[in-house]
């Protein structure tokens, strides 16, 4: 299976990739995380592919996520 990549777009979004295959976006939304909006048409999911989806996810929700609760933690 080929590896899921992201590609930063114009602005806060980013390409969600497998190859050269675009399956989707992370679209970022008013509370300044990240959300995945996935193009219908891709078929079917195994679990490793939604989990590496999942990953990246939470991989660019990290530094945002990390403020909030460095936030909390002070105040």
């Amino acid at each position: 299976m080929k590896q899921i990549t992201i590609e930063p777009t114009k602005g806060i979004n980013h390409k969600v990739m497998i190859g050269e295959r675009l399956i989707g976006h992370f679209i970022m939304d008013i509370d300044g995380y990240y959300y995945f909006d996935f193009k219908s048409e891709n078929g079917i999911w195994t679990p490793i592919a939604l989990r590496q989806v999942a990953d990246l996810l939470e991989e660019i929700n990290k530094p945002h996520d990390d403020g909030i609760k460095e936030y909390f933690k002070n105040n």
